[in-house]
């Protein structure tokens, strides 16, 4: 399907993949507007293979907001024991935990990114985008974050342009493979709702340093661990 011109609608990794929808529209707002637009991402996991798919547009931004949070986990509700906290409490103790397991996540996908050449160009240019100026990064920390948006900013007289809205986290999977659904909406109302939704959101949430979590790629390690590193790359499936 032909990006240019976009203003996508629909996209559910099968008709339309949610890459190419948000590259698509972004080449044509760079190609309607004079100037570089913003971004703002709100999503509840992130990784270096997504960031990937969207890098060549994204470091020709003029700036990019994004927010990462805590996925509810499939047994979020819990019956309060005797000894529990009360329930506010006790759901900002398991968006605590989720925040801890999300940035081990995080962590882990690192490790087990491919040991080769590539990779390395590959995380070592989103370390550039991080330390770039461009880009500012919080996670939001007082409740789950569930919801994903893409909204695109023109900042022509403090207006969003469009968002893309729906299931898709900022990942290889949420922007390709996973079966999602995600709408495009550039009507002013609808638009207007989500940028203030994130803007609440942002204005609430904290700094975060993801540089941090993918710089350790990059950090010496004892010659004994490359080798069982570079052993279990060859021999993985075994």
């Amino acid at each position: 399907m032909e990006r240019e011109g976009m203003r996508p609608e629909f996209a559910d990794n099968r008709e339309l993949t949610l890459a190419d929808a948000v590259n698509g529209h972004l080449d044509w707002l760079e190609a309607t507007y004079r100037e570089p637009v913003e971004m703002s991402i709100a999503t509840g996991y992130f990784n270096a293979e997504g960031f990937t798919m969207l890098a060549d547009r994204l470091e020709r931004l003029r700036g990019l907001r994004l927010l990462l949070g805590a996925e509810p986990p499939p047994s979020s509700r819990r019956v309060r024991k005797p000894g529990d906290p009360q329930a506010a409490q006790l759901e900002s103790a398991l968006v605590r935990d989720e925040l801890q397991k999300e940035e081990k996540g995080l962590q882990r996908d690192r490790d087990q990114l491919d040991f080769d050449p590539g990779t390395d160009r590959s995380v070592a240019r989103l370390l550039d985008f991080l330390k770039s100026g461009k880009i500012v990064v919080k996670r939001y920390e007082k409740a789950f974050l569930h919801g994903k948006a893409y909204l695109f900013g023109t900042d022509l007289f403090g207006f969003p342009e469009g968002a893309m809205a729906g299931s898709s986290n900022f990942t290889a999977a949420g922007l390709q493979h996973n079966l999602e659904l995600n709408l495009g909406r550039y009507d002013p109302t609808p638009v207007e709702k989500i940028k203030n939704w994130f803007d609440r959101l942002w204005e609430d949430a904290k700094p975060y340093d993801l540089a941090k979590i993918y710089a350790a790629r990059f950090a010496e390690y004892p010659p004994y661990l490359i080798f069982l590193r570079v052993l279990g790359t060859i021999w993985r499936r075994d």
